[in-house]
């Protein structure tokens, strides 16, 4: 009977809290044969490795309280990611749920959004060099043609934007950080070696500021708000 992958891990974590009980009964009940090896528990315990950071990050999307925007992309790149990895793994029996899981994965998930993309672009510790670096991570042959769609699309919406948007007031908020991600530090020193030449747009200046450390407070000034509008208005063009 097949069992969707969440309800295998939720099993699977249960059970595993018992695995002493079990190996005692086998010793108290003559008539229990069917007990599971050492072999066996030691198999349940890499599934729920595998499947514990989907369960994890599948939690934050069907929650009540859902991550921020700019993380959006990087929980999907993870995923994503992390079935890549294991699609190799020398187990089958994690493979072959691997190769499963990509399948589902690149029906629903595999073009991302590009209005949430861009959350991450207006991140001041991210910007546009992180897509760049994420979608490299992902694929090298495909990053290139990936990054040129999403730069054309959104140069061609702010310019949209800047025909119907006023100047703002000057206003101020804090925006979400993630944190544990594996790949930061090789992304700081990818970025230190990204040189663009641009012009004096307000898009340009920017996504010409210096990146913010992790541990940095961001102060966002007007630029940032009109940004942070911009992301707004087309979250409703995109409907």
């Amino acid at each position: 009977m097949p069992v969707k992958w969440n309800s295998t891990y939720l099993m699977l974590d249960s059970v595993v809290l018992y695995s002493l009980a079990f190996c005692q009964l086998k010793l108290v009940d003559p008539k229990y044969k069917w007990y599971p090896s050492l072999e066996e528990w030691s198999r349940v315990e890499k599934i729920m490795r595998f499947l514990k950071p989907f369960h994890e990050m599948t939690k934050l999307f069907s929650g009540h309280r859902y991550p921020t925007s700019n993380l959006y992309f990087l929980y999907v790149w993870r995923i994503q990611m992390l079935l890549q990895e294991h699609m190799v793994s020398m187990d089958l029996a994690i493979s072959g749920m691997a190769k499963d899981m990509k399948s589902k994965f690149d029906k629903y998930w595999e073009c991302y959004s590009v209005v949430l993309t861009f959350a991450i672009i207006f991140y001041p510790r991210y910007k546009f060099e992180s897509v760049e670096f994420f979608y490299k991570k992902l694929d090298v042959s495909t990053s290139y043609e990936k990054v040129n769609v999403l730069r054309e699309q959104m140069w061609e919406l702010f310019e949209e934007y800047l025909c119907v948007v006023p100047p703002r007031c000057e206003q101020s908020s804090t925006i979400g950080t993630i944190s544990g991600c594996d790949v930061d530090m090789e992304f700081d020193s990818y970025r230190s070696q990204c040189v663009d030449a641009r012009s004096q747009s307000q898009l340009d200046l920017y996504l010409g500021y210096d990146f913010e450390d992790e541990d940095e407070d961001e102060d966002e000034n007007s630029l940032s708000t009109n940004i942070e509008d911009l992301v707004v208005r087309l979250g409703v063009h995109s409907r």
